[in-house]
């Protein structure tokens, strides 16, 4: 009998220190390991690219409105990106003979400096104008110049892109 209840105590006392120490393991400050990021970003941005000029050329080529063209490129885009898991946001602008397209995508306000005076895009809108060869794009307090060659078509971009781990990744285009 005595030694049934001695039995019992040392697993009581065997038990109790492991609950504490996965407790304590638990609770330590363990260091934060850093991993390789996703390639997934570079990947969506490497591809959008390669098919906006597509977009562009299919859309001059056919005589098709390029602005809407384009917008509808970039929302299917987003929303592809967030089929992986990866919060997509953009600007652009599209220039072309005399004018130019800008849409903010960003989710944030975004300030543009042309020859001509400031312009405030604010989420999800669009402006068109007559072209302009120097802009000059502030989003978050950050500047992001860009020049246009005369008389070529191109576009702009801002391709900013965040993951559920919220590492952020900004590529610029043009």
């Amino acid at each position: 009998m005595i030694k049934k209840r001695m039995h019992k105590r040392s697993q009581f006392y065997l038990l109790t220190a492991i609950l504490l120490s996965v407790v304590v393991f638990l609770l330590a400050d363990l260091p934060q390991r850093t991993e390789a990021g996703s390639k997934e970003p570079l990947y969506l941005y490497q591809n959008f690219i390669s098919e906006a000029p597509r977009v562009i050329n299919n859309a001059i080529y056919n005589s098709r409105n390029m602005t809407s063209d384009f917008d509808d490129f970039a929302s299917k885009f987003i929303y592809h990106a967030g089929t992986k898991n990866i919060n997509l946001s953009l600007f652009y602008a599209v220039i072309y003979k005399d004018q130019m397209v800008m849409s903010n995508r960003m989710g944030d306000g975004v300030n543009v400096t042309t020859s001509s005076g400031e312009i405030v895009l604010n989420q999800s809108q669009s402006v068109s104008m007559a072209r302009k060869d120097n802009l000059n794009v502030e989003i978050g307090g950050i500047s992001y110049p860009f020049a246009a060659d005369q008389n070529v078509t191109s576009f702009k971009l801002i391709f900013r892109t965040e993951d559920l781990n919220s590492n952020k990744e900004v590529y610029i285009y043009g």
